[in-house]
């Protein structure tokens, strides 16, 4: 049982039963830049049904049911004034049942208010970029090419990739994106894998970034 984005009664790893009282509690950490917490969502139609479950709450507790369940913790634009939030991330709680104990597993995704988000936000035609590779060279297009010095070569970027070189080191040197590796320096991993939710933060950084020196992303 692993909890990812939350925690259940403060622990990571949790077994619980049916009728176990357990408490949720909200990640403050992996709530996305430019997000903020909305409300939980349940799939369990006993738990959403439940007047005694207070699905704003940050600490949200409540019964294990006899069934597996899905909890979300959705968010939504710090930007939109609450009525108006469509919930376009979300960090989802999936709760397992096996016998007499449940598998816990809270685990994040984005729903389709990121990915209509990111449709209309980047410029027109471009894909959403899946990989370090292809973000850190949205990033640093899209922010008009700047120079960077280029200290040390990421090694694991072929040196005669030179507009991926500043690229990466740009966006890692700026905010933008982490250190594949804090320890080492030359490593980037530009194929790893990077989610949507990834990419939209990734960009709201960079409108931050555009608006600090007076230019905004090309849309």
């Amino acid at each position: 049982m692993t909890v990812i984005g939350g925690t259940i009664d403060g622990k990571t790893s949790v077994s619980a039963k049916e009728n176990d009282t357990l408490t949720v509690v909200l990640d403050q950490n992996e709530i996305p830049d430019g997000m903020t917490f909305d409300m939980w969502s349940i799939s369990s139609s006993k738990l959403s049904g439940d007047i005694n479950v207070d699905y704003r709450a940050e600490a949200m507790t409540f019964q294990m049911p006899a069934e597996d369940v899905t909890i979300r913790a959705q968010y939504r634009s710090a930007e939109i004034i609450e009525d108006a939030a469509p919930s376009p991330l979300a960090t989802a709680a999936t709760i397992a049942v096996g016998g007499a104990a449940a598998g816990i597993v809270v685990w994040q995704g984005v729903n389709l208010g990121v990915d209509l988000y990111l449709a209309n936000a980047l410029p027109q035609g471009v894909p959403v970029p899946t990989d370090r590779r292809a973000l850190a060279l949205l990033l640093w297009e899209t922010a008009g090419k700047p120079e960077v010095a280029l200290p040390t070569l990421y090694g694991d970027i072929p040196a005669e990739e030179i507009e991926l070189q500043k690229a990466t080191h740009w966006a890692v040197q700026n905010g933008l994106m982490d250190a594949a590796d804090k320890k080492d320096a030359s490593f980037f991993d530009p194929d790893h894998y990077v989610t949507k939710m990834d990419v939209f933060g990734a960009w709201l950084r960079l409108k931050k970034l555009l608006g600090t020196i007076g230019t905004s992303p090309t849309q």
